[in-house]
């Protein structure tokens, strides 16, 4: 069986406090700019966390190095989340990777599914569909896949940090 996932796209960090967290990356990666989000419901919605109805918020930090990497930091707000359960097991570290697949995202869970490695959280962030699929203990690591709309535009950050 031939795995879905083609490169990583993003990695992405939990902090406690994302203005700390952005200026402790800017340091190690050299990253100047920064558009930061609030997530939370209503354009949060049909969330599941470890397979049952969840509800949770946080603030996004995005960032892009000049090779198109993706750097997120996440600041969990209210949960529960894995975002909150990562912080408490490991503290500020790196969380997930994104990651770019062949076929659809339905076909990318299927796949996963298959092998034994289920979402453990999910959900959608406007018209975005995402989810984490349970692979740290195989990995080391989360992965984490999005279903973007091929006309889809984020919505404007609500400030960027230079």
């Amino acid at each position: 069986m031939t795995s879905p996932i083609t490169k990583v796209i993003q990695l992405a960090f939990i902090v406690n406090n994302l203005e700390a967290g952005i200026e402790h990356y800017r340091q190690i990666f050299g990253l100047t700019t920064w558009e930061v989000y609030t997530i939370a419901p209503p354009s949060l919605k049909n969330l599941r966390y470890h397979g049952m109805p969840g509800e949770f918020s946080m603030r996004q930090a995005i960032a892009l190095s000049e090779d198109g990497m993706q750097y997120e930091l996440i600041e969990p707000l209210t949960g529960p989340s894995i975002y909150h359960d990562f912080l408490k097991l490991h503290g500020e570290d790196l969380h997930h990777i994104a990651c770019e697949y062949t076929g659809n995202f339905d076909e990318a869970i299927s796949h996963f599914s298959q092998i034994g490695i289920v979402p453990i959280m999910q959900g959608n962030w406007g018209e975005i569909r995402f989810a984490y699929m349970n692979t740290e203990k195989k990995i080391g690591t989360c992965i984490e896949i999005w279903d973007i709309p091929n006309d889809y535009e984020l919505p404007l950050p609500e400030k960027i940090i230079r």
